[in-house]
Formats: structure tokens, sequence, C-alpha cells
């Protein structure tokens, strides 16, 4: 439990309309980068997390960060989870 991370993570959105993925960095504003407990996880820090997911992986929302300087990455603040994926480095 706690936050973790480094200033190599990003977060991105695609907008399906315009075909434009937007990546957000580290603004070095805020060193939150990922929250983790037993009610879910949490990535970038404002007043909110940038996104966030429940321990279920059913329901999210998004937020403003600081960590990312992103707006909003969803159409809504919640939202339902469709997909997760994730990647590591090797």
């Amino acid at each position: 439990m706690g936050k973790s991370g480094r200033g190599e993570m990003f977060i991105w959105r695609y907008d399906p309309d315009t075909k434009k993925v937007d990546v957000y960095e580290w603004t070095r504003e805020s060193d939150f980068f990922v929250f983790a407990d037993s009610n879910g996880f949490g990535i970038g820090m404002g007043f909110k997390y940038g996104i966030y997911v429940n321990k279920t992986l059913e329901r999210g929302s998004s937020s403003e960060t600081k960590t990312f300087g992103n707006p909003m990455l969803s159409r809504k603040e919640d939202f339902e989870v469709e997909e997760i994926e994730v990647w590591a480095p090797d």
C-alpha cells in the first residue's frame, strides 16, 4: 500500500474522433505516480487521480492531475471499465 513510481511514467488519451493520441509526461509538480490499497489503484494525483480503477476492475474515474498536467482523460469523470491493458519493459 502507498505511493510509488518514477519520472519515466506517463499517461495518455486517445480521441477516436480525431484519431489523435495525447501523451502527458511528468510535470515535476508532484511525485505522486501510483497509489494502491485494498479499494483500488490510482495513477497521478491532483484533487483526484488521473486514472482510478476500483478493486473489482469494473468502475473507474479520471480527473486533472498535477503529476502529469493532464485534463480529464475520459468523456465523463466516472466510467465503466471495458478493458485493461498493462505494459511493462522487458
